[in-house]
């Protein structure tokens, strides 16, 4: 997800251009640099740059016809250059620029040419940046009219957001769109059923998405002008029924328009869909897409070459969404474009390609790779996508499937006499592989030297005339990487054009001080240094936190530091912690094969390692805590609004009224041997999440041997998810102060050595009925106890609702749950704290534990909710590892589904952490589960 920036202004020439997004085109004296989402090599060898169009001397400027009005007053942020508000649902009727010299503001529908009347060209400069400020912003090229947008590699025409270009927070659906309304044929004109005849294309208008306009015709050959490399961002609209804007769409475009080097970055709806047409495209860039990234239906019959598409998990469903027609499957003209070298990178819980609804087509050097938990690679639907199948009019060759979990390769879709997988593998050239197979580079996506998909190609040329001959798997040749210089959010959204800490001269390297790391510089960081600017660590030196690290002031000097996946940051001692301040974020995006890893200087020279040899991570956020004001009662408004409480460990303030607050993202982080007590219970946790925001995402954590808590939530709104926790000295998961977030999927193993609670859940230490009052809701949980250690500790007034926990320890476990305190089990009583559908298997005699005046209350609160059970624990039906089931553990049904309830809640029907058949911390955890 995109950050929040400092625009930074000065006077720039016109030959330079915004470009970026994210809270991210950020102007500097001298040049221009997009932050926040990656803009790949600074300084590239570009693609050739294809010959562009000449924008003729005649057409003047929107502004100068008087179709735009200077409203640079209105946004202060932006000082480079005037900002021109085009008119409300403005119709350009004649030939306008847009220039590089202004930023231009959508306002409504903004159409060129009226349909198939008033025709007119829209040219806008290489360079230019236009911005939309809601959904209902959008630009249309109407049937007749033609846009020629010829940007370069050097200067690309960027279509984004408001909030991108004055440096506020970047997300999906912020603007509408750009939509190319075209006369080529398609067949849903006429009654979109059967053939469509001469007669329906001849006066076909068909309605586009969103109000947009008609399309279709009769004219396979029709222009609507030119897109060269043209990037837009944080678009599309949900209109209901289906009706929504996409990134790019393209509605009966013709093959005389020209599309070759665009990208589309979080778009709310689909990347790009075609709706019949004959447009050839190529090039394409598609990343972080909320719907299916590239979708055709409706007849479509031109080509793609060389595409690149990146999925979220945050948002996303198909990389490739193919149909003929929702109305007749058997419609024609058929869907059949040409498809060659394409890479799909997929993303946990989302889909890769999808053939279905009577598609045809010819894909050829296709790649699709995915993690464990990417639901699929390769679909075929349907009886009539079966049947073009079996008949060869839908074709698969030299292509390669290669997710993590092979189960998630194909689907079971029966194709002739036999499925998917067996269809797939019996065309020519394909293999179905593992991603260790493939050989790609650092970079996740090109392929290194040597790679099997550069050797498996087929010649593209031979599928259509059209195509580079392209002999390789893929959209990348492993030489040239067409991507460099002009796109953003590329390789996980790692911003390569921000120089990291020893760049911007924040780290000096003594490397000759550790002549045990050999592989890759040592830099360590100024003592107590703060960012007050965007900074990256990078992955190829080793990065030495000095006392406090700090991103960013107490909600002024706001930074985001960017940790590149594969980074190892190192501390020497209690004092070397690293926190993100009120305002601040960090974007720390690690990988299951690349984990960003947090350590003491202990175990990376490969001495003996403990709990408390560094810090640890600090996330300090604007969300509300019942810690505000005086700690007593409700927590008002104003104590909110006001809050600053003093986090442990010296390392800030938190707290506020802001509970969609983003402090950044956490995947892939390991943290080990972290911890200080700085004594009167002030303590480093591994990660304090301290009034964290809900904005905030946090995905694959682990911490391992810290000398306090493992994680610890003081208020907030947060939810975290795949979390581990091991061998951690105090408590392993702990709340309080008014954490409403969420947790699912949370993997406790103790250590008997040190452990106090699996789980230490209050409210509030000054006041049990302080508000707001803590209330989780917490499912999938499995708790290995240790040795005198606890399990699950709910006391001091915590309220929440639990579910789908399994808490086992051996026969010297002290006890697997206790609800304490008279607040909470009131709260209990009322219904307030919930736990159902979970197991407790403890020695008879350490099952539950209670005070002393109220003996029996947990026991009795346990066993009378719903589909609750207590076992032994040799009758969990555990796998050799002493965590995941077995196949036939009675763990495997019973869960409850939370799904319905809380969308952020994955549907399960399984008891603790994982099923049976997806362990998600293989490939990641390496420590701590032995």
């Amino acid at each position: 997800m995109a950050i929040k920036h400092v625009f930074k202004a000065s006077a720039i020439a016109t030959a330079l251009i915004l470009a970026g997004c994210g809270g991210d085109i950020n102007i500097n004296e001298g040049d221009v640099t997009n932050e926040g989402d990656s803009v790949s090599n600074p300084t590239p060898t570009p693609t050739p740059t294809p010959t562009p169009t000449p924008t003729p001397s005649g057409p003047s400027s929107a502004f100068d016809q008087g179709l735009a009005t200077d409203v640079s007053a209105d946004f202060p942020a932006i000082t480079d250059k005037p900002v021109y508000r085009l008119a409300d649902d403005v119709e350009f009727n004649e030939d306008v620029t847009l220039s590089a010299s202004a930023h231009w503001v959508l306002s409504g529908r903004t159409a060129v040419g009226g349909d198939n009347e008033n025709s007119a060209v829209l040219y806008i400069e290489a360079g230019t940046t236009l911005f939309g400020q809601a959904g209902e912003d959008f630009l249309v090229v109407r049937r007749g009219s033609q846009i020629e947008a010829v940007g370069t590699a050097e200067a690309p025409i960027t279509m984004t957001s408001v909030q991108d270009v004055t440096g506020e927070e970047t997300d999906i659906g912020q603007w509408g769109g750009l939509v190319l309304l075209g006369r080529a044929p398609a067949n849903s004109c006429g009654d979109q059923v059967g053939e469509t005849t001469e007669d329906e294309l001849n006066s076909c208008g068909v309605s586009a998405e969103g109000d947009a306009g008609q399309f279709g015709g009769n004219t396979p050959e029709d222009s609507s002008g030119t897109l060269q490399y043209v990037v837009v961002k944080h678009a599309g609209r949900t209109l209901g029924n289906g009706d929504e804007l996409n990134g790019i769409s393209f509605a009966g475009v013709g093959s005389g328009t020209t599309v070759d080097h665009i990208q589309v970055h979080q778009n709310l709806d689909d990347g790009i869909e075609f709706f019949g047409g004959t447009v050839d495209v190529s090039h394409v860039v598609l990343t972080e897409i909320g719907d299916d990234s590239l979708d055709w239906s409706f007849g479509w019959t031109g080509s793609a070459q060389y595409v690149y598409i990146e999925q979220n998990s945050a948002n996303g469903d198909n990389a490739i969404e193919a149909d003929n027609s929702e109305f007749d499957a058997l419609a024609t003209p058929l869907t059949q474009p040409k498809i060659s070298n394409v890479t799909i990178v997929g993303a946990e819980g989302v889909n890769g390609a999808r053939l279905r609804a009577g598609t045809a087509g010819n894909i050829m050097n296709m790649v699709i790779t995915g993690p464990q938990s990417y639901a699929n690679c390769l679909r075929v639907n349907g009886d009539e996508s079966a049947a073009n199948a079996v008949d060869g009019t839908l074709t698969i060759t030299n292509s390669i499937v290669a997710c993590t979990d092979s189960a998630a390769n194909f689907n079971d879709q029966v194709i002739g006499d036999g499925t998917t997988q067996t269809w797939f593998e019996g065309q020519t050239g394909n293999q179905t592989l593992t991603p260790a197979d493939l050989g790609l580079s650092e970079d996740g996506y090109t392929p290194a030297s040597g790679s099997v998909l550069l050797s498996s190609g087929g010649d593209a040329s031979a599928l259509y005339d059209g195509f580079e001959a392209a002999q390789y798997v893929g959209a990348f040749d492993g030489s040239t990487n067409w991507m460099d210089g002009w796109t953003v959010g590329v390789g996980d959204g790692f911003p390569t054009d921000i120089e990291n800490a020893q760049e911007q001269g924040f780290a000096t390297d003594v490397s000759a001080d550790f002549p045990e790391l050999t592989d890759k510089p040592v830099y360590l960081l100024e003592a107590d240094v703060e960012f007050n600017a965007d900074v990256t660590l990078t992955n190829d030196a080793h990065w030495v936190l000095s006392g406090r690290t700090a991103v960013g002031g107490d909600n002024e000097n706001s930074a985001t530091l960017y940790i590149q996946k594969g980074t190892t940051i190192i501390g020497q001692a209690g004092e070397d912690f690293l926190v993100v301040r009120r305002g601040s974020q960090i974007h720390a995006l690690g990988s299951r094969s690349l984990p960003i890893t947090m350590t003491s200087i202990q175990d990376v020279t490969g001495q003996e390692t403990g709990i408390g040899q560094w810090g640890g991570l600090v996330l300090l956020g604007r969300a509300p805590a019942n810690s505000c004001g005086d700690q007593v009662g409700e927590t008002t408004e104003s104590e909110l609004a006001s809050c600053g409480v003093s986090a442990e460990g010296d390392a800030g303030q938190f707290g506020g009224n802001m509970p969609e607050d983003n402090s950044g993202i956490l995947n892939y982080v390991i943290v080990k041997q972290a911890g200080r007590t700085l004594g009167n219970g002030d303590e480093l946790n591994g990660i304090s999440f301290a009034g964290v925001g809900s904005g905030t995402k946090v995905d694959y954590i682990q911490v391992h041997q810290n000398l306090d808590d493992g994680i610890e939530f003081f208020g907030g709104t947060v939810s975290v998810k795949h979390v581990v926790l091991t061998a951690n000295g105090d408590d392993s998961f702990d709340w309080s102060f008014g954490w409403t977030g969420n947790a699912q999927y949370v993997l406790i193993k103790q250590d008997a050595a040190d452990a106090d609670n699996a789980f230490e859940a209050d409210n509030s230490e000054f006041d049990a009925a302080a508000t707001p009052l803590t209330n989780p809701t917490v499912a999938n949980v499995t708790v290995i106890g240790a040795d005198q250690a606890n399990g699950v500790r709910l006391r001091a007034g915590t309220a929440g609702t639990m579910a789908n926990f399994v808490i086992t320890g051996p026969d010297t476990y002290a006890n697997c749950l206790r609800v304490n305190s008279s607040e909470s089990q009131a709260l209990a009583d009322a219904g307030d704290l919930i736990m159902t559908n979970s197991v407790v298997a403890c020695a008879e005699a350490n099952n539950f534990a209670d005070d002393e005046a109220t003996p029996d209350f947990t026991q009795t609160w346990f066993t009378a909710q719903d589909s609750n059970a207590v076992l032994a624990a040799d009758a969990l039906g555990l796998a050799d590892n002493g965590y995941q089931p077995a196949e036939g553990s009675p763990l495997l049904e019973g869960g409850a589904d939370l799904s319905g309830d809380n969308d952020f809640f994955e549907a399960v029907s399984f008891k603790g952490a994982m099923d049976d058949s997806n362990n998600w911390t293989e490939g990641w955890v390496t420590v701590g589960l032995e």
